[in-house]
Protein backbone atom coordinates (compact mmCIF):
# COMPACT_ATOMS: atom_id res chain seq x y z
CA UNK A 1 0.00 0.00 0.00
CA UNK A 2 0.46 3.42 -0.81
CA UNK A 3 -0.24 6.45 0.98
CA UNK A 4 0.83 10.35 1.24
CA UNK A 5 1.05 11.60 4.57
CA UNK A 6 -1.97 12.22 6.74
CA UNK A 7 -4.19 9.95 5.05
CA UNK A 8 -5.60 6.78 6.35
CA UNK A 9 -5.48 3.02 4.72
CA UNK A 10 -7.58 0.14 5.44
CA UNK A 11 -6.01 -3.53 5.53
CA UNK A 12 -7.82 -6.22 5.56
CA UNK A 13 -7.24 -9.98 6.18
CA UNK A 14 -9.40 -13.22 5.75
CA UNK A 15 -9.88 -16.44 6.46
CA UNK A 16 -9.57 -16.64 10.04
CA UNK A 17 -11.89 -16.63 13.16
CA UNK A 18 -9.08 -14.78 15.21
CA UNK A 19 -6.67 -12.01 14.38
CA UNK A 20 -4.01 -10.29 16.05
CA UNK A 21 -2.50 -6.89 14.30
CA UNK A 22 1.54 -5.95 14.91
CA UNK A 23 1.87 -3.30 15.80
CA UNK A 24 -1.51 -1.77 16.03
CA UNK A 25 -2.44 -4.59 18.51
CA UNK A 26 -6.42 -4.56 16.80
CA UNK A 27 -7.99 -7.87 17.03
CA UNK A 28 -10.50 -7.84 13.82
CA UNK A 29 -10.00 -8.47 10.38
CA UNK A 30 -9.87 -4.95 9.21
CA UNK A 31 -8.11 -2.17 10.59
CA UNK A 32 -7.39 0.89 9.29
CA UNK A 33 -4.13 2.84 10.30
CA UNK A 34 -2.75 6.41 9.81
CA UNK A 35 0.96 5.89 10.01
CA UNK A 36 3.20 8.89 9.69
CA UNK A 37 6.15 6.84 8.63
CA UNK A 38 6.66 3.70 6.09
CA UNK A 39 5.51 1.05 8.54
CA UNK A 40 5.37 -2.64 7.63
CA UNK A 41 1.97 -4.43 9.59
CA UNK A 42 1.59 -7.85 10.54
CA UNK A 43 -1.67 -9.89 10.98
CA UNK A 44 -1.41 -13.47 12.47
CA UNK A 45 -4.22 -15.57 11.59
CA UNK A 46 -6.72 -18.37 13.45
CA UNK A 47 -9.11 -20.48 11.52
CA UNK A 48 -11.47 -22.92 12.77
CA UNK A 49 -9.00 -25.75 13.27
CA UNK A 50 -6.84 -23.24 14.95
CA UNK A 51 -4.10 -23.51 12.61
CA UNK A 52 -2.15 -20.30 12.11
CA UNK A 53 -0.33 -18.16 9.85
CA UNK A 54 1.09 -14.96 9.37
CA UNK A 55 0.35 -12.12 6.85
CA UNK A 56 2.68 -8.51 6.10
CA UNK A 57 2.00 -5.41 4.52
CA UNK A 58 4.08 -2.75 3.80
CA UNK A 59 2.42 0.80 4.40
CA UNK A 60 4.65 3.48 2.72
CA UNK A 61 4.17 6.94 3.14
CA UNK A 62 5.07 9.49 1.13
CA UNK A 63 5.87 13.16 1.72
CA UNK A 64 3.27 16.09 0.43
CA UNK A 65 5.19 18.02 -2.28
CA UNK A 66 6.35 21.66 -0.37
CA UNK A 67 4.65 24.56 -2.54
CA UNK A 68 5.79 27.97 -1.77
CA UNK A 69 4.52 30.50 -3.82
CA UNK A 70 5.34 34.19 -3.19
CA UNK A 71 3.40 37.47 -3.25
CA UNK A 72 5.19 39.68 -6.21
CA UNK A 73 4.64 42.82 -7.58
CA UNK A 74 5.16 43.54 -11.35
CA UNK A 75 5.40 46.78 -13.22
CA UNK A 76 3.26 47.76 -15.99
CA UNK A 77 4.46 46.18 -19.39
CA UNK A 78 6.27 43.35 -17.46
CA UNK A 79 5.66 39.73 -16.42
CA UNK A 80 6.99 37.59 -13.84
CA UNK A 81 7.67 33.49 -13.98
CA UNK A 82 5.97 31.79 -11.02
CA UNK A 83 7.48 28.24 -9.98
CA UNK A 84 6.32 25.67 -7.66
CA UNK A 85 9.35 23.48 -8.60
CA UNK A 86 8.67 19.71 -7.76
CA UNK A 87 9.78 18.61 -11.43
CA UNK A 88 8.26 15.85 -12.69
CA UNK A 89 4.90 16.41 -11.11
CA UNK A 90 1.48 17.55 -12.42
CA UNK A 91 0.05 21.01 -11.95
CA UNK A 92 -2.99 22.48 -12.82
CA UNK A 93 -3.18 26.29 -12.14
CA UNK A 94 -5.82 28.32 -11.91
CA UNK A 95 -5.71 29.97 -14.68
CA UNK A 96 -6.12 26.74 -16.17
CA UNK A 97 -2.46 25.70 -17.13
CA UNK A 98 -0.86 22.50 -16.69
CA UNK A 99 2.72 24.09 -16.95
CA UNK A 100 5.67 23.75 -14.59
CA UNK A 101 6.23 27.20 -15.02
CA UNK A 102 3.77 30.42 -15.85
CA UNK A 103 4.37 33.85 -17.22
CA UNK A 104 1.83 36.49 -16.03
CA UNK A 105 1.52 40.20 -16.08
CA UNK A 106 -1.59 40.55 -14.83
CA UNK A 107 -2.58 41.46 -11.49
CA UNK A 108 -4.45 38.77 -9.57
CA UNK A 109 -4.25 35.77 -7.26
CA UNK A 110 -3.00 32.62 -9.19
CA UNK A 111 -3.32 29.08 -7.18
CA UNK A 112 -1.24 25.75 -8.39
CA UNK A 113 -1.95 22.27 -6.81
CA UNK A 114 1.14 20.06 -7.64
CA UNK A 115 0.60 16.73 -7.57
CA UNK A 116 3.48 14.38 -7.17
CA UNK A 117 4.12 11.19 -8.77
CA UNK A 118 3.11 9.15 -6.11
CA UNK A 119 -0.81 11.03 -5.92
CA UNK A 120 0.08 13.37 -3.11
CA UNK A 121 -1.03 16.89 -3.24
CA UNK A 122 -0.33 20.27 -2.15
CA UNK A 123 -1.45 23.69 -3.10
CA UNK A 124 -0.10 27.54 -2.79
CA UNK A 125 -1.00 30.59 -4.40
CA UNK A 126 0.44 34.23 -5.19
CA UNK A 127 -0.73 37.38 -5.00
CA UNK A 128 0.25 39.66 -7.92
CA UNK A 129 0.23 43.14 -7.99
CA UNK A 130 0.81 45.34 -11.10
CA UNK A 131 1.71 49.13 -10.96
CA UNK A 132 0.59 52.15 -12.73
CA UNK A 133 3.32 53.57 -15.84
CA UNK A 134 5.27 56.23 -15.64
CA UNK A 135 5.16 58.85 -17.34
CA UNK A 136 7.78 60.76 -19.48
CA UNK A 137 6.98 64.55 -19.58
CA UNK A 138 9.74 65.63 -20.60
CA UNK A 139 10.04 68.22 -23.59
CA UNK A 140 12.73 70.07 -25.71
CA UNK A 141 13.49 73.29 -24.21
CA UNK A 142 15.19 76.55 -25.81
CA UNK A 143 16.30 79.30 -23.80
CA UNK A 144 18.35 82.32 -25.06
CA UNK A 145 22.53 82.11 -24.68
CA UNK A 146 23.07 82.97 -20.94
CA UNK A 147 20.07 81.94 -19.93
CA UNK A 148 19.14 78.72 -18.18
CA UNK A 149 16.14 76.25 -18.39
CA UNK A 150 14.50 74.03 -15.75
CA UNK A 151 13.84 70.52 -16.81
CA UNK A 152 11.41 68.59 -14.86
CA UNK A 153 10.96 64.48 -14.55
CA UNK A 154 7.63 65.08 -12.91
CA UNK A 155 6.71 61.49 -11.18
CA UNK A 156 6.82 63.13 -7.38
CA UNK A 157 8.33 61.01 -5.09
CA UNK A 158 10.38 58.63 -7.30
CA UNK A 159 14.55 58.91 -7.79
CA UNK A 160 16.16 60.42 -10.28
CA UNK A 161 18.92 59.77 -11.87
CA UNK A 162 20.14 62.39 -14.78
CA UNK A 163 22.80 62.39 -17.65
CA UNK A 164 24.67 65.06 -15.61
CA UNK A 165 24.76 62.99 -12.27
CA UNK A 166 22.18 65.03 -10.73
CA UNK A 167 19.36 63.18 -8.92
CA UNK A 168 16.56 65.56 -8.23
CA UNK A 169 12.72 65.81 -9.39
CA UNK A 170 14.50 68.97 -11.54
CA UNK A 171 17.43 70.17 -12.80
CA UNK A 172 18.69 73.76 -14.29
CA UNK A 173 20.85 73.60 -17.33
CA UNK A 174 22.90 76.36 -18.71
CA UNK A 175 24.21 74.92 -21.68
CA UNK A 176 22.81 72.94 -24.70
CA UNK A 177 22.68 69.48 -25.47
CA UNK A 178 20.67 66.31 -24.84
CA UNK A 179 20.02 65.46 -21.38
CA UNK A 180 18.56 62.18 -20.10
CA UNK A 181 16.89 60.81 -16.83
CA UNK A 182 15.99 57.64 -15.38
CA UNK A 183 12.66 57.26 -12.87
CA UNK A 184 12.47 54.52 -11.01
CA UNK A 185 9.09 54.47 -8.67
CA UNK A 186 8.86 52.96 -5.43
CA UNK A 187 8.39 49.52 -6.78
Amino acid sequence: QSICIGQSVTLTASGGVSYYWNPSGNTTGTITVNPTTSTTYAVNVTDINGCTGTGFVNVTVNPLPVVSLQNAFVCAGQSITLDPGNPGSAYVWSNGSTTQTISVSSAGTYTVTVTTPQGCSASSSAVISVGGTITNSLTNAQFCQGDSAILNAGNAGATYIWSTGATTQNITVYNSGTYSVTITDAY
